[in-house]
This record gives structure tokens, C-alpha cells and sequence, in this order.
């Protein structure tokens, strides 16, 4: 995101901040046509109109212009070309302006202007943001917003299929608050042609005591998600992400009480409301993964899900609308025959389901008849694929595609991974990616960048050698 700052004539005495003008830095022809551009600006609140113009560079004729009104000294608006000028426009970088005028007679003699590119339509009209767009007030940004259907978790407006395919990154560290990752990373993530990320979120870094949102993490995770969409990158927001013994590593210790999923249920909705009502208008947030992995043994799916469905009835209070994903117990065990009832799930209405696929072979399908794993999984960073079994495989991912298109829900892998250096490690993600491709699954390395043997980048951030088996 571009942002110029220029001083319009003021009393020096009534000094006033200075105007800004947003736009994104890229947008794709695509989401012009379908959405417009976005444009920000706030201004003195004595100004009674903003021309806007947008030119090929300075001094050039301008192609479009439009007059909007502020209202409490900010204009936020989509602004949409004529078709006629679409069809004309090619990708390259064009320059908006703004001037300001404070009656019909007097017209401010600076102007802002800021670049911004047209990028080649990708079949993804997503525009990148203006941070300030993020949360309440966006309602333009609504008509980029993705919905599922019953056999596609992500769609766009116009029903096409949107592909999600990317990694897990921590956009919020514990021991580093207020710092994330720069923007050339989610750039280098979008260069390789992955389209996504899956926010991995710590609910004591947002909520340490009840009802205190952290105000530093909150405007870090609004910078991440402000970066990843400049980049083009859809993001999934992973809310609660349990892990550790019982789930309850980075669950904050006054929510505690009994086991991960009545902890969440009993105290998890306060947070997972405010990061709905935050990030509600904001269409680079595809989805929220409102809890990973719950932990409860022995295994009820039917508890779990009706604990999702009780979490979803809360989110729904304050977003109506944006895709939510639910996940098996422990994340990947089994919902075949009486093991899962999905009539416990009574809001289905932009759902998703989600899969974490570690499954490396050494059984028949990976499962007991009680639902819990059987055989190898690569998710400890040791096992590997010494046999490989793209058979045993499919048949693992068959338990969910099964059940899940009788029940009407699609279908999304939200994990998959192996560690470094372990026997058939290329040969393992080859036939995870075919097998995905194959039933047309998106889907999330573990991780982006990690000290854990499964990261995708070296320590430098150069990508790893075996990067472009992932398939973008």
C-alpha cells in the first residue's frame, strides 16, 4: 500500500493532520471490473469536494475523473471505470490524483497522487487494501468476499471456484510484540504463485485476561493481513490454535476449565466475536478456522461438533456471512459410519471442513475403528515415506471426501507436512499434491517458515530446493 502525504495551505494555528491518500498498490483488471478500485483519502473537514482523476503518468490527459463528498473529513469509496475504459486499459502503472476544493471558487493548488499498477487478470479479482479499510466500515470490499458451496469451499461472486493454496505463517509473535514479517515475504509467497495463508493465532497473545484485547497484537495481526492482501494473498484466520498437552499450551490460563473444547465453548466466544466483528468487512480474511485441532479424548466427534455448531451460532451473530471452517478431532481422525453425525451441525451455511493430512502409509487407511491413527504420520518431523503408498493414501483422504459429500460440506486441507531429510520425503509430498490436485483440494504447507524441520525457506528466507513440488 502507497500512502502520499502532503501539507494543503492551513493556518498555522489550525494546523490540521495532513491529508492521505490510499489506494492499493496493484489491483488486477479483473477486480476493477468487478469491484472498482479502492480509494481513501481523508481530508480537512472543511473541504466540500475531492476531484479524483486517474492518468497514465503526469502531466497526461486524465482517462477518468470523479467528484466525492467527504463525510466526517474521510471519503471512502470503490470507484468504478467505465466499460468503454476497461476494455482500453492494459497491465502497467497508472497515477491517481486527488484535489480538494473548500467551495465552488477556491480549489486547493497541491494534489496527491499516488501510483498504483494494474496487474494482468489472474481469474482472483482480489485488490489489495488500504490498512485502513480492515473492520468495521468496508462495505465495498464486500462484493470481493468468497462464500462455499456444498462441493467448493471457496467461490467467488461469480461462482467460479477460487483456488487456495499456501502455507501456515505465525503473523503474531509472542516474544517479539508488535513485530511480523515484512512485506517481501507474503510478496515471495504470491511470486511463487501460491494464492493463501493461514494465520496461525495464539489466543493469550489477543486475550490474557478476560475481555482485555491486546491492542499490540491486534494492530500487528492488522498489518500482517494489510501486507498479505497487498500481496494478493487470501488469509485464513486460524482463531484458536490449540496445541501442547491437551491443547491448552497457548490458552489463556484464566479460560481454562476441563478440557480444550469446554474451554473453548465456555470462554472462547468473547474472542472469537471480536475478531469476527474486526475483520467482518475485510475480504483478504476468506475464513475463519475458529479452532484447531480440538483436543478431547476419548474421541466424540458428535461433542465436537456440536461445539462448533454452539461457535459458529456465536460468530454469526456479528458476521452473517464469511466462511467458517471446522476440523476434526485432533485434526485428522476418523468421521467414518457412527463415528461422526453431521445432523449435530445444524449451521452449514458457509462451512468448511478442514484436514490436517500427515498420513505417510503403513495402514490401510490410517485409522482404527474407534476413529483413532494408525500407522505413520509424518506430523512429528521424524517419520518418513520409506514405502510409498499413493494407494493407502487416497484411501485416508476417501474417509473425509466420503462422508463429507453426503453431509453437503466441502473440503479443504488445512496442514500437511514432513520433515526434512527424512526417508522419501520429495516422494511423500509428490503424491500428497497429485492425490489433492486430483480431488481439486486446496491446501496449507506447515509452515512458511519455522526452526522445526518442516519449513518451506531457509534460514537466509531463500525458498528450499524441493519448494516447486508443493504445486502452486
Amino acid at each position: 500500500m502507497l500512502v502520499c502525504v502532503l501539507a494543503l495551505a492551513a493556518p498555522a494555528a489550525a494546523q490540521a493532520a495532513p491529508p492521505r491518500l490510499k489506494v492499493p498498490s496493484r489491483i488486477s483488471l479483473d477486480a476493477l471490473a468487478t469491484a472498482g478500485l479502492p480509494v481513501r483519502l481523508e481530508v480537512a473537514p472543511r473541504k466540500r469536494a475531492v476531484r479524483f482523476a486517474l492518468r497514465e503518468r503526469a502531466g497526461k490527459a486524465a482517462l477518468a475523473a470523479r467528484w466525492a463528498v467527504p463525510r466526517g473529513g474521510r471519503i471512502a469509496i470503490a470507484w468504478r471505470l467505465a466499460p468503454r475504459l476497461l476494455t482500453r486499459l492494459g497491465p502497467g502503472r497508472y497515477l491517481v490524483e486527488a484535489r480538494a476544493v473548500s467551495n465552488r471558487r477556491r480549489q486547493s493548488r497541491r494534489v496527491l497522487r499516488v501510483h498504483v499498477r494494474f496487474m494482468a487478470s489472474t481469474g482472483d479479482p482480489i485488490a489489495a487494501p488500504a490498512p485502513e479499510m480492515t473492520g468495521h466500515g468496508a462495505g465495498p470490499q464486500r462484493s470481493l468476499a468468497l462464500h462455499s458451496t456444498s462441493s467448493e469451499p471457496f467461490v467467488d461472486a461469480r461462482g467460479r471456484p477460487t483456488p487456495m493454496v499456501g502455507f501456515n505463517v505465525m503473523p503474531v509473535w509472542s516474544s517479539e510484540p508488535g513485530r511480523t514479517w515484512e512485506q517481501a515475504r507474503y510478496d515471495q509467497i504470491a511470486a511463487r504463485g501460491f494464492t493463501a495463508a493461514r494465520f496461525v493465532l495464539h489466543w493469550d497473545d489477543f486475550e490474557s485476561l478476560r475481555g482485555a484485547f491486546s491492542a499490540t497484537s491486534l494492530s500487528t495481526l492488522d498489518t500482517a493481513i494489510a501486507r498479505a492482501k497487498a500481496a494478493g494473498l487470501r488469509v485464513i484466520l486460524d482463531c484458536i490454535h490449540l496445541w501442547g498437552p491437551g491443547g491448552l499450551q497457548d490458552v489463556p490460563a484464566w479460560a481454562r476449565t476441563g478440557d480444550s473444547v469446554t474451554t473453548v465453548v465456555t470462554n472462547g466466544g468473547g474472542y472469537l466475536r471480536m475478531l469476527a466483528g474486526r475483520y467482518r468487512d475485510e475480504a483478504a480474511v476468506a475464513a475463519y478456522d475458529l479452532v484447531n485441532e480440538p483436543y478431547r479424548f476419548p474421541i466424540d466427534q458428535n461433542s465436537v461438533l456440536r461445539a462448533y455448531d454452539q461457535l459458529i451460532g456465536q460468530v454469526r451473530e456479528v458476521d452473517p456471512d464469511k466462511i467458517v471452517l471446522i476440523e476434526p478431532t485432533y485434526g485428522d481422525t476418523s468421521v467414518a459410519g457412527a463415528l461422526a453425525d453431521f445432523s449435530n451441525l445444524k449451521r452449514r451455511t458457509n462451512v468448511v471442513y478442514s484436514l490436517h493430512d500427515y498420513f505417510a502409509g503403513g495402514d490401510d487407511d490410517g485409522y482404527t475403528a474407534d476413529g483413532r491413527q494408525k500407522g505413520n504420520y509424518a506430523w512429528d518431523g521424524v517419520t518418513g515415506y520409506p514405502a510409498p503408498d499413493p494407494g493407502a493414501l487416497e484411501a485416508h483422504l476417501r474417509v473425509h471426501v466420503d462422508k463429507l459429500r453426503a453431509a453437503g460440506i466441502p473440503l479443504w486441507i488445512g496442514e500437511f507436512g514432513i520433515g526434512a531429510e527424512v526417508a522419501g520425503h520429495d516422494r511423500w509430498i509428490a503424491d500428497k499434491v497429485a492425490l489433492f490436485k486430483r480431488y481439486g483440494l486446496g491446501r496449507a504447507w506447515w509452515e512458511y517458515r519455522t526452526t522445526d524441520p518442516f519449513s518451506a525457506t531457509l534460514p537466509d528466507g531463500a525458498w528450499q530446493p524441493w519448494i516447486d513440488l508443493l504445486g502452486a
